[in-house]
């Protein structure tokens, strides 16, 4: 049994370093910070994203299923870098199919409104 228990050993040995973070993934940037409100009108997401201009995002809203991503590429003479970011949200309630989101820049926040249906609105109301 010693000697099993010796061979596992060796073998995972080297077993932690394959899931550490190595130069590469250090390099890589965090996905943004994220939060969710929720207003009698409408649901709002803010991304915290600097000097992130709302028009090269890409925001759909399926149903309640709303998608959001950008990619962008940098280049200088000596170096090229590309960044992506992508991310889905489940929207808690109904949403307004028609009505138009708002994607604004405010603070280095990507600030995106959904409008809630009127009738949800209007049920909230006493």
């Amino acid at each position: 049994m010693e000697r099993m228990m010796a061979e596992a050993n060796r073998a995972f040995a080297d077993f932690d370093s394959f899931f550490g973070p190595d130069d590469a993934w250090a390099a890589l940037p965090a996905s943004p910070a994220m939060n969710l409100r929720e207003t009698d009108g409408a649901y709002e997401l803010s991304l915290a994203m600097a000097d992130a201009d709302p028009s090269h995002l890409d925001v759909r809203l399926d149903g309640r299923l709303l998608s959001v991503s950008s990619h962008q590429d940098t280049r200088t003479p000596h170096t090229s870098s590309s960044q992506s970011f992508s991310s889905r949200v489940l929207l808690p309630g109904p949403v307004d199919p028609d009505a138009s989101l708002l994607v604004t820049n405010e603070n280095n926040r990507i600030c995106i409104r959904i409008p809630k249906p009127a009738a949800a609105t209007a049920a909230r109301k006493p």
